[in-house]
């Protein structure tokens, strides 16, 4: 690795999102695509797990959104948060936040880089696929590319993270293989494609987790719900250097992460339930 990790004011990695226009259902970065029903399903469910109403002062707020209507307003759920909590409360976005267990180790990504880039891959392997079409194939590779970008781009910041560098290094033959398909895509047609994205997987599956193939999307998704859960608990029993404030996540791990919650240290909350509070906030703050 010769790159130099680029970083941004907040030393983040905040990964843009991606919709796959041409493949008849939108993908977004961190997000699982849901129906309306079951979006609106689940929810009520959150409804009925996650009691509190407001956002909680002087602990943590992981709480629930969906990218695509969250990220045009982050300016103002940022100074929503900072005017019902403070002028030091954070507003950290899916892949910002970072944290450990202990004040003198390194902090790690709440949401690990690794998982992420899985996700990514396994996204485009459970229902991309299946979509692409060889009429249709040049309208739909800005799509795979953006998509194998961010890929590329997790494994990139987990190689530059100490609690996650030592796997990481098993995947940085994936990772040169990611960026020259990405780069291949505009000149290649389908079948190339197909063939060397499943090279690619097969790749990261037998480096990184000594498997034939990558897992689903939905295993991912739960192994990176359990993962933030797990930092929210690790921010909040800390004896010192706790961070207080606001971590938004896709609303679809809230109830994941309830179902391992262990204390009330750290609080949950759904989409809905921040809506209800801020957007009335919003109309007033416009």
């Amino acid at each position: 690795m010769h790159e130099k990790l680029e970083k941004n004011q907040s030393n983040q990695y905040s990964p843009s999102v991606t919709q796959l226009k041409g493949l008849g259902r939108p993908i977004f970065i961190n997000n699982r695509s849901t129906s309306v029903t079951q979006q609106k399903l689940q929810d009520v469910s959150n409804r009925q797990v996650i009691q509190q109403k407001a956002l909680a002062k002087k602990k943590l707020n992981v709480v629930g959104e969906s990218h695509p209507e969250s990220k045009p307003r982050r300016a103002k759920e940022e100074a929503y948060t900072k005017a019902m909590l403070g002028k030091d409360a954070i507003y950290k976005t899916e892949s910002q936040f970072r944290t450990s267990a202990w004040a003198f180790q390194d902090d790690r990504y709440g949401d690990p880089m690794l998982l992420r880039a899985e996700m990514l891959l396994a996204m485009i392997k459970d229902h991309g696929i299946s979509k692409l079409e060889d009429s249709k194939w040049d309208g739909q590779k800005n799509e795979m590319i953006s998509i194998l970008d961010e890929a590329a781009r997790a494994l990139f910041y987990a190689l530059h993270e100490t609690a996650e560098q030592k796997q990481a290094m098993k995947a940085e033959t994936a990772y040169e293989a990611l960026k020259k398909l990405a780069k291949e895509i505009p000149t290649h047609d389908l079948g190339y494609f197909i063939t060397e994205f499943h090279k690619v997987t097969k790749l990261y599956a037998k480096d990184v987790l000594g498997k034939s193939d990558i897992r689903s999307e939905a295993t991912v998704n739960e192994l990176r719900s359990s993962a933030m859960q797990g930092a929210a608990a690790d921010n909040a029993d800390r004896w010192t250097g706790e961070q207080m404030g606001v971590w938004k996540v896709g609303n679809d791990h809230i109830s994941e992460i309830k179902a391992e919650k262990k204390n009330n240290k750290y609080e949950l909350m759904g989409k809905s339930e921040f809506n209800d509070d801020f957007l009335p906030w919003l109309a007033k703050n416009p």
